[in-house]
């Protein structure tokens, strides 16, 4: 793996100053993340610079398998100010998989109004992946003022993780006469399970609406 991890970084390398190659230094790109070796770090170091978006958007998805937790890390002020939305969910994924308590506050801060919806919805995507403690402290300070289904959701991550703010939510949804909104309650016990909804459960499937 090292030799042609070697080639791959040459071949880049050599393509690098030339407008006309910048599918083929995306490509390589591609093929080092796809290879998860993080001695291919200091080559997507490089390839950030490259006057290609596409190219630098390209390191951004192979940051996920090879790139180094620094680098992660580097690339944050990026996220609102130069990635596209390939890139930003690409990125959000590395810093889930990659930074663990330090992805839990640098989500809870795009959790803000004055980030764009687009954004805040991929990082909704990217909580969910994470344990339920994590995802309840990211969404912490959102839940008083939520509202509808995202209300749903975040009780459900509450639920999941002992809260029981959120536990009482779906309580009182499922005992509601909105048909859609229980449906949902429902689907979010998926993640912790009915624990002490159980009995409502029941009833519920036994009296179908």
């Amino acid at each position: 793996p090292e030799d042609a991890a070697e080639i791959l970084i040459q071949m880049m390398d050599r393509s690098f100053g030339q407008p006309a190659f910048a599918d083929v230094v995306k490509n390589t790109i591609e093929a080092m993340g796809q290879m998860e070796l993080e001695l291919f770090d200091d080559a997507l170091r490089r390839a950030l610079e490259h006057p290609s978006l596409v190219v630098r958007q390209a390191v951004y998805g192979a940051l996920v398998g090879s790139g180094k937790d620094d680098t992660v890390r580097l690339t944050y002020p990026a996220l609102l100010s130069s990635m596209d939305g390939k890139g930003r969910q690409n990125w959000l994924r590395a810093a889930r998989l990659r930074l663990g308590d330090e992805a839990v506050e640098m989500f809870r801060k795009l959790m803000v109004p004055t980030v764009p919806l687009p954004v805040r919805d991929m990082v909704v995507q990217e909580t969910m992946k994470l344990d339920p403690e994590d995802g309840a402290l990211i969404f912490e300070e959102l839940w008083p003022n939520a509202e509808g289904h995202f209300k749903t959701l975040i009780a459900g991550v509450m639920h999941a993780a002992g809260r029981t703010s959120g536990t009482l939510w779906l309580g009182e949804t499922l005992n509601g006469e909105d048909v859609q909104a229980v449906v949902h309650a429902m689907r979010q016990l998926e993640m912790g399970g009915p624990g002490p909804l159980m009995d409502r459960v029941l009833a519920l499937s036994n009296h179908p609406r």
